[in-house]
């Protein structure tokens, strides 16, 4: 499939998508393109967002927009509001999923919710109401934690497998970008500072394999 050319909360994106029926998918006859992401500083990803929570995922589901293209329906109970003005629980509607007839559309990039997890997520309005994550997987981090309990940030692009994301560093650029661990007091440290303050990498030391998800039980 030709790849559609987005702009989301300013950012400018390569989109790939592949859509299809699920028999069309599982016999991988659609062709498959990529999805361009260009690193963003967290800054930026902040003033670009609306709301900005802290919370558990309690339910995800595939549902058709009002275009009748598939959509991922992700619901967080928030237990702590980091940035802006929102009440109850935070309903995100993601383009792309599998509807229960079989019909998909997958977006390149389009960041995974997984029940229980407790997730850090940065929203912007949806066209059609509620919200939708901000700038793709960018806008989703997971809560991982150590032996100890420290508690650490990963998005999708650390987590799980890059197939069909290219992150690069820069518009223009061909240079591939790597994502890091933060930290998480560091982190919500710098969202209250307004997205100022010391550095919110974890140290060097601390590895991803070392880690867990911080799930509910």
């Amino acid at each position: 499939q030709p790849a559609a050319l987005c702009r989301g909360g300013g950012a400018l994106y390569d989109v790939g998508y592949q859509d299809g029926t699920l028999e069309q998918m599982l016999l991988g006859a659609a062709p498959l393109s990529a999805t361009t992401i260009f690193r963003l500083s967290d800054g930026e990803l902040l003033s670009r967002s609306t709301v900005v929570a802290e919370g558990t995922v309690l339910r995800t589901a595939a549902r058709r927009n009002l275009r009748g293209s598939p959509e991922t329906e992700t619901t967080i109970r928030v237990t702590r509001l980091l940035r802006g003005s929102h009440a109850g629980d935070l309903v995100l509607r993601d383009l792309g999923g599998e509807l229960p007839d079989g019909r998909w559309l997958r977006i390149w990039g389009r960041p995974e919710y997984v029940v229980a997890s407790r997730v850090l997520v940065f929203a912007v309005p949806h066209p059609e109401g509620e919200f939708q994550t901000a700038e793709l997987t960018l806008g989703k981090f997971e809560v991982w934690k150590d032996r100890a309990g420290r508690r650490y940030l990963a998005r999708d692009l650390l987590t799980r497998p890059a197939q069909g994301v290219r992150y690069l560093r820069a518009v223009g650029s061909e240079k591939a970008a790597a994502d890091t661990l933060r930290d998480h007091a560091a982190f919500l440290r710098f969202l209250a500072g307004g997205g100022s303050g010391g550095p919110t990498d974890a140290p060097p030391a601390v590895r991803l394999q070392d880690l867990e998800p911080d799930r509910d039980p």
